[in-house]
């Protein structure tokens, strides 16, 4: 049963905002020189001066580091007296279904967390997930790497959208866009070690009884569902609950954490289907957040264009919120990751939004 720890009610603001305190010291010598360093945990609790190496950490280490901070920022909302989903903002990298303050209603359900190398590169994942009465089979929330010196979220899971671990690093989601239409994916980890392939994809139709598939065949639906959803056999984990001393264990402890991750920290991950970028917005909208200052990202909006998208490509209007003025036209190259904008002002550029 889930020992549920109180904490005091965090403001969300201050967790978003936390902020990370270098004091400059002069290096006693060249070699093995440390720092010291005075920091603000990911909750915003002082913590006492911490000597660390000067010297380059490892990929590791720094994968780990990312991961304990992620999990304190989990801990902290799911321990939240009085957590609702009033408190949750777009800026949180807290999976919204947390803030449903599941803990709060029913003392059997547990936020449990895993690390397992999916991909086989010598880079463990992070998986966040939801059990109930320790069963040991969390539903999975959320789906984290370490590429390019930050935290990359692969995969997320929703209230219509449940992912499962698969054996041989499949990861399975399904989806449902209401009673008659359904969807199944399979995905692996791309070879960059920071996008997702779908290996695997078909959406029934109940309403006209078929099936489309990962090619676009489709074939009538005999009503056999289990023969889309089951295709790969789900993975056994080691699953451990998210708590104080399990997130010391297996990352850092709360003090080693440094200041919260914010979106602008973290990478989103393209998710391919048949060689072409198929969640577009979000992996624009991260470049966006990562690239404009705080101020340009809340001021702007960014609204899809479907009807001038060209087949291959995205189109994204940027306006000013409150004036409407537009401020540039952004074309994604689905193939490349590559983006052309054309300006207000009349200037143009290209750039690559991926990672």
């Amino acid at each position: 049963m889930f020992n549920r720890h109180k904490a005091k009610k965090l403001s969300i603001a201050l967790l978003c905002q936390t902020t990370l305190l270098l004091s400059a010291v002069i290096p006693s010598s060249a070699a093995g020189a440390k720092a010291s360093v005075s920091q603000l945990s990911a909750s915003g609790t002082s913590v006492s001066e911490t000597s660390i190496s000067e010297s380059p950490i490892s990929e590791t280490d720094a994968a780990r580091t990312a991961y304990g901070n992620i999990l304190w920022q989990y801990y902290d909302i799911w321990n939240t007296d009085d957590v609702s989903l009033s408190l949750y903002s777009e800026d949180s990298i807290v999976n919204y279904q947390v803030y449903y303050g599941y803990a709060s209603t029913d003392a059997n359900y547990q936020l449990d967390f895993t690390l397992k190398d999916l991909d086989g590169n010598g880079t463990e994942e992070l998986m966040i997930g939801i059990d109930y009465g320790g069963s040991g089979n969390a539903s999975v929330l959320d789906i984290f790497t370490y590429a390019s010196g930050r935290a990359v979220r692969l995969l997320s899971g929703a209230e219509r959208s449940h992912l499962t671990l698969c054996r041989d690093g499949v990861i399975s989601e399904n989806g449902s866009g209401g009673a008659a239409h359904n969807y199944q994916s399979y995905y692996t980890i791309g070879s960059d070690g920071k996008s997702c392939d779908t290996i695997g994809y078909y959406y029934i139709n109940g309403d006209d009884q078929t099936v489309e598939d990962l090619e676009g065949t489709v074939t009538p639906f005999d009503g056999n569902y289990d023969q889309y959803l089951y295709q790969y056999e789900e993975e056994t984990l080691s699953w451990k609950e998210v708590s104080e001393s399990s997130i010391a264990e297996k990352t850092v402890p709360r003090e080693a954490a440094g200041a919260a991750l914010t979106w602008r920290e973290i990478g989103k991950a393209p998710i391919y289907k048949n060689g072409m970028i198929n969640n577009g917005y979000e992996v624009f909208a991260a470049y966006c957040r990562r690239t404009w200052s705080e101020e340009e990202f809340a001021a702007r909006l960014i609204t899809q264009d479907y009807e001038g998208e060209q087949p291959g490509t995205n189109v994204f209007e940027i306006t000013e919120q409150e004036s409407g003025t537009w401020v540039g036209t952004a074309t994604l190259n689905l193939s490349t990751g590559e983006v052309t904008e054309e300006r207000a002002d009349g200037s143009s550029e290209t750039f690559s939004v991926l990672l």
